[in-house]
């Protein structure tokens, strides 16, 4: 048996490489990490995040099963400070890798949907009834930010003895842009001497398109060409021994996209109660429909860029590692660690905005020829070890394949 174990473990060792490049692609200098040092051919990587913290893995399991879900105000417990946040996260990609000794050339294109969707704390405390009667709530708020972009680029290695250099440029287009700078107001108060209330929803959000219309999909390749923007992505590891330093700066715009088209959506609602009389208007919801406003000048868009770093420590059979993210334009962040074993089985533990946390599991088998990779996880708000389903409230899956020599 003894034996046995021993070969397992020596063919582990043989055949497994490092998952570094294979689950966290936002360094381009990572590409000199891959076993397949002459080609690498990957056509399949999907990652899917759906993060919120309102609705739990606990209320859609009650759903399926026709329990019985209650929304009351120990929902605010999970909301927190920061309101009500819906991240939904998708990023589809290939590339191709060649290896010309120290060299590495390489071409990618990717689709990726990063949206943030929010809605302030005093507005989720008037919806489950946390307030007091004679108390006013106010807010400001921008509902959507992100887009969805496309973007296609090539790349350039270098690697010096102990450092690996990467350097990708290229274009993108920004398909659905929400525009930040749109600003939506919730206003309640209520006099307790009088018996008295008032509430007022007044919300605009404007977006910018690539399409002419949000039913369509026709894109006209010179106007595609004319709307695209140019970034550089750059990034750097140094490689000491056991331990791998590295950081990079994605998607750095150099020249601004340009979209032509726009639709805003609004919705209104007021409400009153005074003197015995309760009056209210019919809420009125507004979206674009059919054709989207032509702009007389397109507006400049730039695809938000992020800061990432990196360090890991290899053990004997173990890798353990830290990472972080910053996107300073949606003002998002997430710092998270790592731990590996021979870089086969691993758990990624990941703090997100709003005192969520992501929690991984996966397999990876990253060998000379081929990759395979595959992960599972949950996003909760009970902290970093809770396993407590009614704090479950988001996932995350990822798969990855490629072929090479």
């Amino acid at each position: 048996m003894k034996i046995k174990v021993a070969l397992v473990l020596t063919l582990i060792s043989a055949l497994a490489f490092s998952v570094i490049p294979t689950l966290y692609t936002d360094n381009p200098a990572f590409v000199f990490e891959s076993p397949r040092k002459h080609l690498d051919l990957s056509d399949l990587n999907v990652g899917i995040d759906l993060t919120n913290n309102l609705i739990t893995i606990d209320d859609v399991n009650n759903l399926l099963t026709g329990k019985k879900i209650t929304f009351d105000s120990t929902r605010l417990e999970l909301i927190g400070s920061e309101g009500f946040l819906l991240l939904p996260n998708v990023l589809v990609s290939d590339y191709i890798n060649v290896g010309l000794g120290k060299l590495k050339l390489g071409v990618d294109a990717k689709v990726s949907a990063n949206v943030t969707m929010n809605l302030p704390s005093e507005a989720m405390s008037f919806v489950f009834g946390d307030y007091d009667f004679g108390e006013s709530l106010d807010s400001t708020f921008t509902l959507f930010k992100g887009g969805i972009y496309s973007e296609g680029g090539l790349l350039l290695g270098l690697k010096l003895g102990s450092i690996s250099m990467a350097l990708e440029g290229g274009a993108y287009v920004p398909v659905v842009w929400f525009d930040k700078e749109s600003v939506s107001s919730f206003h309640y108060s209520s006099d307790e001497d009088k018996g008295s209330f008032e509430i007022a929803i007044s919300g605009k959000q404007r977006l910018y398109s690539l399409l002419n219309s949000l039913d369509s999909s026709e894109i006209d390749s010179e106007e595609l060409s004319n709307s695209a923007g140019y970034y550089v992505n750059f990034g750097a590891m140094w490689d000491i021994g056991d331990i791998k330093i590295a950081a990079a700066i994605n998607n750095y715009s150099v020249k601004p996209a340009r979209l032509e088209y726009a639709g805003c959506a609004t919705i209104t609602y007021e409400a009153s109660y005074s003197n015995l009389k309760f009056s209210s208007a019919t809420p009125v919801i507004e979206y674009p429909k059919g054709e989207l406003e032509k702009l007389e000048e397109p507006i400049e868009v730039s695809i938000p860029y992020e800061v990432n770093l990196f360090a890991s420590y290899n053990i004997s059979a173990f890798d353990i590692a830290i990472h972080g993210k910053f996107v300073p334009d949606i003002e998002y962040s997430e710092f998270g660690g790592y731990l590996g074993f021979r870089d086969i089985i691993w758990v990624d533990l990941t703090m997100l905005p709003n005192d969520l946390w992501k929690k991984e599991v996966g397999l990876n088998f990253d060998m000379k020829y081929f990759r395979l990779t595959a992960t599972a996880g949950v996003i909760d708000a009970g902290g970093l070890l809770n396993a407590d389903l009614s704090k479950m409230t988001g996932m995350s899956v990822k798969i990855g394949f490629g072929l090479g020599f």
